[in-house]
């Protein structure tokens, strides 16, 4: 089935969205929205409650937004706007200004890593994922989840999970000692472009395929482009 092309400019919309419309904003499968709104009984587990609540309900209770039973018991029920745009921000569709962050559409399923940092719905703080710590660290993923699993020294413990049940953490660890470990320019220029799309100045930041550069556009709209090149 093909992903829905993202129909909703969640900017400019104050009404309650529907499930479809949450999907469609997020341009996902309806059933990506049925999930953060009541996930299915899973029989393997004898038909118990999932670990996590939904992330919708989670969401609303974190912005101080209050659901009624036509909201928590429908089938059909309608979500206030300020409610999914927190949403889409704490799960990583979002940037900072409730737009869609085009590297991250069409991940619907699994815990997929957001390639910006996700904004904290309660306290609006950054949150970090494994793929911001590996390149802060200039190592690969695998290698900070391997070292989490085996508790190895110099990978730092999560410091929470969020609605989808991936770990974060609120600040990047330091970059190891020259003499530990050869900077690589790739791996400073993810960090680059992680600390500038935590900057509330910068409206998104992304990498330029095929160079060593970052597209910065700021808040004002203006565009720039900051590119990594070698020291003469």
């Amino acid at each position: 089935m093909d992903t829905p092309t993202p129909g909703i400019d969640l900017t400019r919309r104050t009404e309650p969205l529907s499930l479809s419309d949450i999907s469609r904003a997020f341009g996902l499968s309806r059933s990506a929205a049925q999930k953060w709104h009541k996930p299915p009984a899973q029989a393997a587990t004898g038909n118990r409650p999932p670990a996590h609540r939904p992330a919708l309900h989670a969401v609303a209770e974190a912005i101080g937004v209050p659901l009624g039973p036509d909201v928590l018991d429908s089938t059909r029920p309608r979500y206030p706007a300020d409610v999914v745009i927190a949403l889409g921000k704490a799960l990583g569709y979002l940037d900072l200004r409730g737009r869609l962050i085009q590297e991250n559409q069409d991940k619907g399923r699994g815990r997929w890593l957001p390639t910006d940092p996700t904004i904290d719905p309660a306290t609006r703080h950054n949150r970090y994922y494994t793929n911001h710590v590996a390149a802060a660290l200039g190592v690969t993923n695998e290698a900070v989840e391997m070292g989490l699993t085996r508790e190895q020294p110099g990978y730092p413990r999560p410091d929470g999970t969020d609605e989808m049940g991936r770990s974060f953490w609120w600040s990047l660890p330091a970059k190891p000692a020259a003499e530990e470990a050869r900077p690589d320019p790739r791996a400073l220029l993810a960090g680059i472009r992680a600390w500038l799309a935590g900057r509330d100045d910068v409206a998104r930041a992304w990498a330029v395929p095929g160079t060593t550069a970052v597209g910065i556009e700021l808040t004002d709209g203006t565009a720039h482009t900051l590119t990594l090149g070698p020291g003469t």
